[in-house]
């Protein structure tokens, strides 16, 4: 590619005229020269091996008889090399045998020996320009790439910046209806934190995690649309009431379906009230039926539950709630992503930072 940037650079085309006959040379270098070409000639294969180390060149005319290297072994170097610059021989009437192997392994043209000059110029005049459009369209593609590229990375940046804009307006729809309950308040962001911080432990991906952090702030969004005397009950919920409640995943991943979220934000969302045990809602989906994403986030949010107070029960010390979720493992919780979970508090000291924003009503 480098070379293509610089045939493309420079104006005028270099070409490289390899003759055992000084005489031949110095004639085709000074027609080509007073045609706009620069012009570099070689006695033999091997001094235009050198050349080609140090020059570029746009065109190669060279006689098929040279001592030492031949121009067909000059040919098949420049083949192994996978050097891209075409090559026109000249020849003798006896030659036509190796003209033909010549075409055979990429020869671009060949000129009978004696040419006419004119001929000659409009053989080189075709190669030199296919030559230049090949590596204009090479760097135009290269431009498109680029561009492409460019672009696409500016799309990823505004999708990010929208989702992260959406996101925010989202936060503070979700703060609003957890601040008019003292009981709830901070909980999604708790369990955004939590979330986290567990994710982390057990290695997800980049993407995993931030799927994660979306859903675990919308976790509770179908709330919205639940009536605030239940929400707000002082006391326990009958059958009824606890019946509505059950339904805020299934209200929760029908206000997000139209925004065409990701699926697997929205199994977090639809899926966090499932059980290990199948004894869930709202499926009844059990084991791996269940997103990994949703199994996690059900750990977190029940350990935040307990961990709040409610009109019904006073909120746990955090060492019971771990005890809790030891007991339901398998059952209520996916035993590998509750073990982790146990493991992330009793040694991360800086999940005790999450804890340490409690009040004693169980907020931050």
């Amino acid at each position: 590619m480098e070379i293509a940037m610089n045939i493309i650079d420079n104006k005028i085309d270099t070409i490289l005229v390899i003759d055992d006959e000084k005489d031949i040379r110095t004639a085709i270098k000074d027609y080509l020269e007073l045609r706009g070409y620069r012009v570099i000639t070689a006695k033999d294969a091997i001094e235009a091996t050198k050349l080609l180390d140090r020059e570029v060149f746009s065109l190669i005319i060279s006689d098929i008889c040279l001592q030492g290297m031949s121009g067909l072994d000059l040919l098949h170097l420049i083949k192994e090399k996978e050097i891209d610059i075409p090559l026109i021989l000249m020849t003798g009437y006896g030659d036509m045998e190796k003209v033909m192997d010549a075409f055979k392994n990429g020869a671009y043209d060949f000129i009978t020996k004696p040419f006419d000059m004119n001929e000659m110029f409009i053989s080189v005049k075709n190669a030199v320009d296919k030559q230049r459009l090949k590596w204009e369209n090479i760097q135009y593609r290269l431009h498109l790439e680029e561009m492409v590229k460019k672009r696409t990375t500016q799309l990823k940046i505004a999708y990010k910046n929208l989702e992260d804009m959406f996101l925010g307006t989202v936060r503070i729809v979700i703060n609003t209806l957890e601040a008019s309950d003292r009981y709830t308040k901070g909980h999604s962001e708790r369990v955004r934190q939590y979330s986290i911080k567990l994710a982390k432990k057990l290695g997800l991906t980049s993407q995993e995690i931030r799927n994660l952090e979306i859903g675990s702030i919308l976790h509770d969004i179908g709330k919205i649309g639940i009536d605030k005397t239940i929400l707000h009950k002082n006391g326990p919920l009958n059958n009824d009431e606890y019946a509505i409640i059950k339904t805020h995943p299934s209200v929760g991943k029908h206000i997000l379906e139209p925004i065409e979220f990701d699926e697997k934000i929205i199994n977090i969302i639809y899926q966090h009230h499932e059980r290990y045990d199948g004894q869930g809602y709202p499926s009844g989906l059990k084991r791996d039926d269940i997103f990994f994403l949703a199994r996690l986030v059900t750990v977190v949010d029940a350990f935040d539950a307990m961990m709040s107070t409610r009109p019904y029960r006073n909120q746990l010390l955090a060492e019971k709630a771990i005890i809790e979720i030891d007991k339901n493992l398998g059952t209520q919780f996916d035993p590998e992503i509750g073990k982790n979970f146990i493991k992330l508090f009793n040694t991360d000291h800086s999940t005790m930072d999450i804890l340490k924003h409690y009040n004693k009503d169980g907020k931050f």
